[in-house]
């Protein structure tokens, strides 16, 4: 569901960030998605959970805590 989401919303925004009539961003188009990108993948890795030699029971419960 949110791949799609995400999906939807990239492809309605690049045509308007890289047109010259609207944002005329061109290549600059990409910092406006990787600029979130960027704190939430320090997010993503001091807050989840290592993954690695753990079992299905660990990670569920790990994630309940989350």
């Amino acid at each position: 569901m949110s791949n799609t989401a995400a999906a939807c919303l990239v492809t309605q925004l690049v045509p308007i960030l890289i047109n010259p009539s609207n944002a005329n961003l061109g290549a600059k188009a990409a910092y406006v998605f990787f600029a979130p990108s960027v704190p939430l993948s320090i997010y993503m890795y001091f807050c989840f959970p290592q993954m690695k030699g753990r079992s299905y029971l660990e990670l569920k419960k790990r994630f309940q805590e989350l």
